[in-house]
């Protein structure tokens, strides 16, 4: 084949096989990673070393960084953040929008997974009809509440807009004498488990589940009931196989709801729950390669010195920010035994291993006393893009506060309501770097590619951000015009340089703040250059 016809090939391949375009990639300020921690640098006064000192200083100053001058002179502060902090955002709570409708449901609702399977919302709750209370005897002769002529189960509904929620006719479980409703299971390991989306499972496998149970799920003779974690494997999020074996065999102090996520950077599956650190319950972790076998968890978070003295970490819903680099959050439900009231309290981390709270402590607000919201707020996994671009959690949501279960259920007059609604940011707008005057901070390393950068802030009154591009041993290569307003994801114009000429080259993005908010930025393949792996 001669030039002209290879050419023509290439361009009829180019029209059938097109480039894919590059990834876009979103770096989140939910913590400092990605920002410069930046350096004191001590000059050192030439006229104070001997000549063989200085001769040698001289040939590596530039790989230390030394800076060599005349006389003393003060500490250069090299990319040290001024004037900035890292706050959180306020989320927006949306109208309930499940409810109990059906008969099934009479005894309530309680909200358990919400994932987004394409463009269908997928949620799966516990469900239930009430029956006659009765007194149980447990094995250890201890009593408690019990009933009968009730049902309980896992029920599953899905939704085009994440409001407006259908309960398909699923035709498995007999309520009442027919199977029209949206039961999905009544066995008692499934309907209190947490459910999630395995990415890189077989499709027998792709949806899966863990719940805290005990070994009698296993072996009805058991004798020893202590607490084991158990799960179940499904194709579709609705039938459902019970694994034969706990995930780990020895007990471990926990009664709270474990959830789990695969993380596709380390191959490994990560596991969260509640642990009760002596009286005080706490939040744990542990991963593994192998879902069916788990170590037991290790403390990562519990109520320290800056906590109040009655506060617990009730519950541990991981979220993953979609298509964040390092958007790993938790919504914590913080339970305050001085009020017996919950609310929910922000985590961020870098990597999914290592936590710190964000402020302030309350990200999603109790309603008004009384109100459907007004009591107690429990999130569940995971974190939904809503069709508007902008993002939510799911959250369970009652009127009355935690220890109030008894006198609501049992006192004439008084109503438990139990709905599930969002708690919604803006796209991007979880946390972000603000400055109530001037401030500045640099991120870490960039590996340019010459297209544009966007970025999500917002200004206050007569407030300002600027961007300058920084070049190793140069001067800003490009600054950026100053912008203001409501800037969501806006693309940077540039007053003096531009970044197509800096393709393939390291840089660094100095943000200059006057009354102002940043909350991320993002670019074609805009990775961070750096050395730092996770395990």
């Amino acid at each position: 084949m001669n030039s002209k016809h290879t050419l023509r090939a290439l361009a009829l391949a180019a029209l059938v096989c097109p480039a894919l375009p590059a990834e876009v990639v979103t770096h989140l300020f939910t913590n400092w990673y990605g920002v410069d921690a930046g350096t004191a640098v001590f000059s050192v006064n030439r006229k104070q070393v001997d000549p063989d000192s200085l001769a040698v200083l001289e040939q590596v100053k530039d790989y230390y960084k030394i800076r060599i001058v005349d006389g003393e002179q003060p500490p250069e502060r090299v990319d040290v953040p001024v004037g900035v902090r890292l706050r959180a955002e306020i989320a927006v709570k949306s109208e309930p929008w499940l409810k109990p409708e059906k008969p099934w449901e009479s005894g309530g609702v309680g909200l358990e997974a919400v994932i987004q399977d394409g463009n269908l919302y997928r949620v799966w709750y516990g469900c239930g009809s009430a029956g006659r209370d009765k007194v149980v005897i447990l094995p250890n002769g201890r009593k408690k509440l019990g009933s009968e002529e009730g049902s309980a189960g896992l029920c599953y509904a899905e939704s085009k807009d994440g409001f407006q929620w259908k309960r398909p006719s699923l035709g498995i479980v007999e309520f009442q004498g027919s199977k029209e409703n949206n039961i999905v299971t009544e066995d008692p390991l499934i309907r209190g488990g947490t459910i999630f989306l395995d990415p890189l499972a077989g499709p027998e496998e792709r949806y899966k589940l863990v719940a805290n149970t005990d070994l009698r799920q296993f072996d009805p003779a058991a004798k020893n009931v202590s607490p084991v974690l158990g799960g179940a494997v499904s194709p579709d999020g609705i039938h459902w196989r019970k694994l034969p074996e706990p995930l780990w065999s020895q007990s471990f102090n926990n009664d709270g709801s474990p959830i789990v996520y695969h993380d596709t950077q380390t191959g490994l599956y990560v596991l969260f729950t509640r642990a009760n650190y002596p009286r005080r319950r706490s939040i744990a972790r542990a991963q593994t390669d192998d879902f069916r076998r788990w170590p037991h968890p290790e403390i990562i978070l519990t109520p320290g010195p800056d906590e109040d003295p009655s506060d617990d970490f009730y519950t541990n819903p991981y979220l993953q920010y979609p298509g964040a680099v390092n958007g790993h959050l938790m919504l914590v439900s913080t339970y305050h035994r001085d009020t017996s009231l919950v609310d929910l309290r922000l985590a961020s981390s870098m990597d999914g291993a290592a936590w710190n709270w964000l402020s302030p402590r309350t990200v999603v607000k109790l309603g008004k006393p009384g109100a459907w919201d007004g009591g107690s707020l429990y999130a569940v996994p995971n974190m939904v893009r809503l069709p508007d671009g902008r993002v939510a959690v799911g959250f369970q949501a009652y009127n009355s506060a935690h220890e109030e279960y008894w006198r609501v259920k049992f006192e004439r007059g008084r109503e438990r309501t139990e709905y599930a609604g969002w708690a919604i940011w803006e796209d991007g707008r979880i946390a972000g770097i603000e400055a109530e005057k001037a401030g500045v901070f640099t991120t870490l390393p960039l590996r340019a590619t010459g297209q544009p950068i966007e970025i999500n802030a917002k200004t206050g009154f007569s407030g300002s951000v600027r961007v300058e591009v920084l070049v190793e041993g140069e001067q800003p290569a490009a600054i950026s015009q100053e912008m203001n307003g409501n800037l969501l994801w806006h693309r940077i114009e540039w007053a003096r340089g531009d970044l197509a000429s800096l393709a393939g080259k390291t840089i660094r993005l100095r943000f200059l703040l006057y009354n102002a908010k940043v909350f991320g930025f993002r670019g074609e393949s805009l990775e961070i250059v750096s050395s730092y792996k996770r395990k």
